[in-house]
Formats: structure tokens, C-alpha cells, sequence
């Protein structure tokens, strides 16, 4: 799947250290979308 240029959302149910987060915008980030947005649900 082509993701150049595209608008990506990451959601995830929890978040502790943030690094589940930063592991998948990093991966997502070598498609080179146009901008990654992260949401989590929880915060522990």
C-alpha cells in the first residue's frame, strides 16, 4: 500500500512510555506520508 503523501492516524488504546507509539510512527515514516498523527485513548 502506497502511503507518500497521505495523512496517516496511529491510535492506540494505551499509553505508559509512549514508545509502542514511536516505534509504529518511525516504521510509518519510511512510506514518507505527508504527516503522522498519534491519538491514544488511555494514559496509565
Amino acid at each position: 500500500m502506497d502511503i507518500r503523501d497521505k495523512v496517516i492516524l496511529i491510535i492506540d488504546d494505551l499509553m505508559v512510555t509512549g514508545q509502542t507509539l514511536n516505534h509504529c510512527a518511525e516504521a510509518v515514516y519510511e512510506g514518507f506520508p505527508k504527516v503522522v498523527y498519534g491519538l491514544t485513548l488511555c494514559r496509565a
